[in-house]
């Protein structure tokens, strides 16, 4: 009977002892490999250069905005030295001055200034009729109610610079989000191989615990029933590591994608897990928002550029008159230089033209319309601050929540890890079971993965508020043209 109880004793120190030895396997291949120089290490600055560097969605913003320069550099081209060539050829027959080929060339060198004036210098040469012509003529132009002033004429390059202003700040959000999904994504990698490595201690030690439960039963030690609950045990957790390998290959496929990174790259993660105990008031928060958000700068850009427009809109309600006055000189000769003699005949003019609209239906619709646009856009404003206040004070209380589930995981963690210690106690002195021990140190294992991603969730959370606070990326690092 001695005999049989210290046989018995033994087997529960080596069951102890079995159950207590540390697993230093790591099932995941994809970040073991013979030669580790092939593992490529991604911290934070790696990764957010990876990302800047390589997204797609980046590039398209950026093509967004040389489309914008484009547009502008056509506006702008309005206002420069325009040089038109023109030439006529033909037959022309009848009358008293003879008939036969004509052939003729000129140039007409346009200016138009920003007020609206309108400068046009076009010296020409023809030959008809056996008969050399030259002209020179010159004639201004200038708008005298509508499309009169710098603000009417230069329209288009104004009109031109917000949509690169808005496309500035669409590549500014598209950085922002950028960098924000790519830390998200990371901090899931090293999340879900931190569930791998926990999950694989917890199938290596229930793996052992159902072989010496198996021997146990051999030699009598154990029933039928035990090895069912702890064969049941083992396969679960044996079912909890192929899951989490499985949401471990989804996450770094999800980090290749967004840093354009190769299907086969190998590569594991590197990243702080430090408790940050920042505070924030929620009103400064708040201010800190509404001053850095490239939202609130398109925001009022809008509303400039409504009223702007309604300004336009206005004006295009005046009648169309213009100043216009004209000069020509010309001369003809049969010789070709004796179009240029000292017998030319000068004429000029001065006059007003207009082609208005009388009911003017159509301006009068387009400017209703903007000033309906102005009041759209004030809304619009008020909507996105709102908007933004109700983000910050979202994020704000995710990250203070995640603050109180770390502290209470690890007050869980404190009182479980002394419900091991006990359950080991009372296991040596024969007041517990084997299998109990195990429920005990999978409740302390689950804790402390509750803990890590308490770590995870908070850590991703700061860089949300960061983000939601125009804090993740300065705003001088793209040119936003003001």
């Amino acid at each position: 009977m001695k005999k049989n109880k210290a046989y018995q004793q033994v087997n529960h120190w080596l069951l102890m002892l079995m159950l207590s030895l540390p697993s230093l396997i790591y099932a995941d291949s994809k970040l073991t490999s013979k030669n580790t120089e092939n593992i490529l290490v991604l911290d934070l600055e790696r990764t957010i250069q990876l990302a800047l560097n390589n997204s797609d969605k980046l590039f398209d913003a950026q093509s967004g905005i040389r489309i914008a320069e484009l547009i502008k550099e056509v506006n702008q081209s309005e206002f420069d030295l325009n040089i038109y060539p023109r030439g006529d050829t033909g037959y022309i027959g009848g009358g008293t001055a003879g008939s036969g080929v004509t052939v003729g060339g000129g140039v007409d060198f346009e200016k138009k200034l920003p007020i609206g004036t309108l400068i046009t210098i076009s010296p020409a040469m023809l030959r008809a009729a056996d008969k050399y012509h030259s002209t020179f003529q010159a004639r201004i132009s200038q708008p005298l109610l509508r499309g009169f002033g710098r603000e009417y004429n230069m329209a288009g390059i104004r009109m031109a610079e917000f949509a690169e202003r808005t496309a500035t700040r669409t590549f500014y959000k598209s950085m922002n989000h950028t960098v924000l999904r790519s830390i998200e994504l990371l901090y899931d990698v090293a999340k879900q191989e931190e569930l791998v490595k926990l999950n694989n201690e917890t199938y290596q030690r229930l793996e052992k615990f159902w072989k010496a439960t198996k021997i146990k039963e051999r030699i009598g030690l154990s029933n039928g029933l035990d090895l069912y609950r702890a064969e049941m045990e083992m396969k679960q957790a044996e079912g909890s590591l192929h899951q989490s390998y499985e949401f471990l290959q989804d996450a770094k496929d999800l980090l290749r994608d967004i840093l354009a990174l190769p299907p086969e790259a190998n590569f594991t993660v590197n990243v702080p897990l430090e408790l940050s105990k920042e505070e924030w008031n929620l009103e400064e928060a708040i201010n800190i928002a509404l001053k850095q958000r490239i939202e609130i700068d398109q925001g009022l850009d809008q509303i400039d550029e409504s009223r702007r427009l309604a300004k336009l809109s206005e004006k295009d309600l005046w009648p169309d008159i213009n100043l216009v006055i004209d000069y020509s000189n010309l001369g003809y000769g049969e010789q070709f230089t004796g179009s240029f003699g000292s017998q030319r005949e000068s004429r000029w003019g001065i006059g007003f033209t207009t082609s208005t609209d009388v009911d003017r239906v159509r301006e009068k619709s387009f400017y209703e319309r903007t000033l309906i646009g102005v009041e759209a856009a004030q809304k619009a404003f008020l909507e996105i601050k709102k908007s933004i206040a109700l983000e910050v004070k979202r994020t704000l209380r995710t990250v203070y929540r995640a603050r109180e589930k770390i502290d209470l995981q690890k007050q869980q963690i404190k009182s479980l890890e002394g419900g091991v210690e006990l359950a080991k106690a009372k296991f040596l002195r024969e007041f517990a079971t084997s299998f109990e021990v195990i429920q005990a140190e999978k409740a302390f294992h689950m804790a402390q993965i509750n803990l890590f991603g308490a770590l995870i969730d908070h850590k991703v959370g700061e860089y949300r508020l960061r983000a939601v606070l125009g804090l993740l990326i300065e705003k001088n690092t793209v040119n936003l043209c003001k």
